[in-house]
């Protein structure tokens, strides 16, 4: 008996290997300290670009799960990964150093504040903040079983934090001791939180619900997002807030015009989106299967059925 076989072609292997980004890449969060664009993913990815463009891959080789990246007041970068570490860069970027939390609770989100002290949330209740590049941790825990998932520092004194339940928590003395505000109505479930003042903030979540608050949590107004998707990401830029998330939902919100309703802008993909970078005229957005592109602002938005 005779056969023969194929030649094997591996053309778009090495294609897919050489790409910045990979169709198994799940990217999580963008930042920008204003020269470099940073963006963080699953399996230890980490893209960087200067403002004018060109992106760079590098990928971690332990691969830890970075789920969070921002950028500190001396334009150092600082990624959280699921395993409980940082990853702290001083060059823009280009060189990386790891440092243990020191705590066995998970993360779930970090801030760097106006001092420069690093500051991750995460279960239990659990505080950490570092002033010194993540060498050494203090840590505080309400000691509740309450999983804290934002948090964000306005000043040296006031911080605001959601949290599991609909909890909201606020600290006037640079998170020394916190104390609950008024829980957001049935214990609704902050996946992302976005607060431009101690005052003023928005959360959403599953079924596409957004709830806003002018009072510092008061009182809760729902706004209509015209999807029923969940949502994943909230950032704000250029008096515009954007959410992202499941089925490549991507909305816009006008802060210029008073009572503007939120608006789908129409992307390219069917994965989730979670980050958002806003520019003068485009987006940066970023998620599953590796979707990085610019979403124009100028003729996109349109308004939802």
């Amino acid at each position: 008996m005779t056969g023969c076989e194929a030649p094997l072609q591996l053309d778009d292997v090495l294609i897919e290997q050489q790409a910045t980004t990979h169709r198994s890449d799940r990217l999580q969060q963008i930042t920008s300290n204003g020269d470099v664009n940073v963006v963080v993913g699953s399996f230890g990815v980490i893209l960087t670009s200067m403002k004018e463009g060109g992106w760079k891959r590098q990928q971690i080789a332990s691969q830890p799960s970075f789920i969070d990246v921002t950028h500190c007041p001396d334009k150092s970068f600082v990624a959280l990964t699921l395993e409980g570490s940082i990853w702290t860069s001083l060059d823009n970027g280009l060189t990386w150093t790891e440092a243990s939390l020191q705590s066995e609770e998970t993360p779930q989100a970090l801030t760097c504040a106006p001092d420069g002290t690093i500051w991750v949330v995460g279960s239990f209740s659990t505080f950490l903040s570092s002033n010194n590049h993540g060498k050494t941790w203090q840590s505080i825990s309400l000691d509740e079983d309450m999983i804290l998932s934002y948090i964000k520092f306005f000043d040296d004194k006031n911080a605001i934090v959601t949290a599991e339940f609909g909890s909201l928590l606020e600290t006037n003395d640079g998170g020394k001791t916190w104390f609950a505000k008024n829980p957001m109505p049935n214990e609704f479930y902050p996946i992302a939180s976005l607060f431009t003042s101690v005052n003023e903030g928005r959360v959403v979540g599953l079924s596409g619900k957004i709830l806003f608050t002018d009072n510092g949590g008061e009182t809760w107004l729902v706004e209509k997002s015209g999807t029923k998707a969940p949502l994943y990401g909230l950032s704000k830029g250029h008096n515009k807030i954007y959410a992202t998330g499941a089925l490549g939902t991507f909305l816009v919100k006008n802060l210029a015009q008073e009572n503007s309703p939120w608006q789908s802008i129409h992307q390219s993909t069917r994965s989730y989106l979670r980050g958002a970078l806003a520019f003068d005229d485009h987006v940066i957005v970023v998620g599953g299967k590796g979707f990085l592109e610019n979403a124009s602002l100028v003729n996109s938005e349109k308004a939802n059925d």
